[in-house]
């Protein structure tokens, strides 16, 4: 028997460190089994889910959990005990692993991945009550962001860190690599130097990746905004232009990553580049 979990969003506005006084209320409600759009939205938000992690982009978290969503997110689970308590253990547990998972193919240390399970699998253990134990989802969302995105600039140099947070910062600009230059105060050579011992890419290719990855995100996040608005916004010469880099990059084309996520029909994993 298939048992939906229903929390609040709009009850998820607060600070990270307020666990206790986040949810005013629970509900668990069983849906029709024949029901196709409770099926889309669960695939839906676990895929969103995933791709923030991969993503790496902390600040797109907190307007995720801030920001006005729909009214709930629902996760799916197997009604394995007939207490709540037990069934959000369950759960949560269930969420971090996939979470870990998810963190090593973006390339975080499988020691970093199991240690924040662990820890937050301890914290489970010492909540009570589905209102303190449900929110530790959200918790390990935020910490499994911010590990991906702190180990990809992590044995980085200065300059180099300085350059990667100017980019994410910019993302929507027609980045150019002289501008990084002016940035870090090094010289274009030296720096493409350092990208290509550091980060194992020229900065012209990290740049050209870290917009595909935000692009990527976006057709997910905005599934009705026209792609070639996303190639404009994100400062590509043309839709045909952003399609081709965009398969290179991920091995299908934006329409395809798109209509796959949508029906959830092999759709390709967040992090297969």
């Amino acid at each position: 028997m298939k048992k939906s979990v229903s929390i609040p969003l709009r009850l998820l506005q607060r600070e990270p460190q307020a666990l206790h006084h986040i949810l005013r209320r629970f509900g668990a409600v069983v849906p029709p089994e024949e029901e196709p759009a409770f099926y889309t939205l669960r695939l839906r938000w676990t895929q969103y889910l995933l791709e923030l992690i991969v993503l790496g982009d902390s600040a797109r978290v907190e307007r995720f959990l801030a920001e006005t969503l729909p009214e709930e997110l629902i996760f799916e689970t197997e009604k394995l005990s007939e207490n709540e308590e037990q069934l959000a253990r369950y759960l949560v547990v269930s969420a971090v692993a996939l979470f870990a998972h998810t963190a090593i193919c973006a390339g975080l240390p499988a020691a970093s991945a199991f240690a924040l399970q662990n820890g937050v699998i301890r914290q489970v253990d010492s909540l009570a009550g589905p209102e303190q134990i449900y929110p530790l989802i959200f918790e390990a969302l935020r910490a499994y962001c911010g590990a991906v995105h702190a180990h990809r600039i992590s044995a980085c140099s200065h300059p180099v860190r300085m350059c990667c947070e100017y980019i994410e910062e910019n993302i929507y600009a027609p980045l150019r690599v002289s501008a990084l230059g002016d940035v870090c105060g090094l010289s274009a050579k030296y720096l493409a130097e350092r990208f290509q011992k550091e980060l194992g890419v020229s900065p012209k290719a990290y740049i050209l990746r870290r917009k595909l990855e935000h692009a990527r995100f976006r057709l997910m996040e905005y599934r009705e905004q026209p792609i070639a608005e996303i190639a404009f916004l994100y400062s590509f010469p043309d839709h045909s232009h952003f399609s081709a880099r965009f398969r290179r990059h991920f091995g299908v084309t934006p329409q395809e990553m798109r209509w796959r996520a949508r029906t959830g029909e092999a759709a390709p994993a967040p992090w297969g580049y």
